[in-house]
């Protein structure tokens, strides 16, 4: 499968990640999440809460496993005996949405996007301390996430600005940097949109994607530096729609799924790797140190031995 070799076949996965250590894969299916605690992945514990879970990541220590559901709600389970910690629920200043959950840090805090005053902004939740507070402030904005940057510390979120004055979405980059929450916003000198973004943190150029577009920019924004479509196959005549990307952790390779497809590209030179065939492709990421690529379909999940790494 992708000129890789298939290390292990699950069921339906929405999600399929594993811990730094490489010692806990987490999968998502439709109604139940499964935790495997060995590299055999077989017999795994079954957590029935939440129903219908969306994502899932591990805390940057991965002490805890966290997991949302696709009404936003967050819980966190340690990663001893998988019991459950807590909860975390909308309330009426503070509606959390779907995908919008970004990571546990090391000081115990969590950072989640949610909808403030009808505005998206990301937010901090304190677990110790037990209080929570928008670390935005952004009017009639939309916030995705997109990347951890560990070589600057900074989280790569994209920021959508409907400017009122010329009715425009205005596509820009944010940047939050640990620890201290400082928030760079950079926006390219062309008029750009993007289903995600990502930061090569080794040569600082930025990889946007836009359907089956994909953009390589200038570390500053201003220059393209090359720009290609894509040739996807079309499947019954319906043309493939964006799902879910990657950069490896070294930044030398982009993996897009698409939704019948994957395809993988060498980011730095905007060159193709390779495009398969993939029915229901929906998530993919690598393991930490890119020894794993694994591969989410709604009717299966892969675990890829990388062979892109030199």
């Amino acid at each position: 499968m992708l000129d890789m070799k298939k290390v292990k076949t699950l069921g339906t996965s929405h999600c399929l990640v594993m811990t730094s250590d490489l010692s806990v894969l987490g999968r998502v299916s439709n109604q139940k999440t499964f935790i495997y605690i060995n590299q055999e992945w077989k017999s795994p514990i079954i957590l029935d809460t939440p129903k219908n879970p969306s994502q899932l990541r591990f805390a940057q220590n991965n002490s805890r496993v966290i997991i949302q559901n696709t009404s936003g709600s967050i819980y966190i389970y340690e990663t001893n005996h998988f019991d459950l910690l807590k909860k975390i629920q909308s309330n009426k200043h503070c509606k959390l949405i779907e995908d919008g959950f970004v990571c546990l840090n090391e000081r115990n805090v969590l950072l989640c996007i949610a909808k403030v005053n009808s505005s998206e902004q990301i937010v901090a939740f304190d677990l110790e301390l037990g209080t929570c507070h928008p670390i935005t402030n952004f009017n009639h904005s939309q916030i995705y996430y997109n990347q951890y940057v560990e070589k600057e510390k900074a989280h790569l979120f994209t920021l959508c600005f409907h400017n009122q004055t010329t009715d425009f979405v205005e596509y820009s980059i944010l940047k939050l940097k640990e620890p201290d929450y400082s928030i760079e916003i950079i926006s390219p000198s062309e008029n750009l949109v993007w289903n995600a973004v990502f930061l090569d943190p080794y040569t600082g150029t930025y990889v946007l994607i836009d359907g089956n577009e994909v953009i390589l920019l200038s570390s500053d924004l201003t220059r393209v530096i090359k720009r290609m479509r894509l040739p996807l196959p079309s499947i019954n005549g319906l043309h493939q729609y964006y799902n879910k990307a990657i950069l490896s952790n070294d930044g030398k390779f982009l993996v897009i799924a698409y939704s019948d497809c994957v395809a993988i590209l060498d980011s730095q030179q905007l060159e193709i790797r390779t495009i398969k065939n993939l029915p229901y492709a929906c998530f993919v990421e690598f393991s930490k140190c890119d020894q794993f690529l694994l591969i989410g379909t709604w009717e299966k999940g892969y675990i890829l031995e990388n062979n892109l790494i030199e």
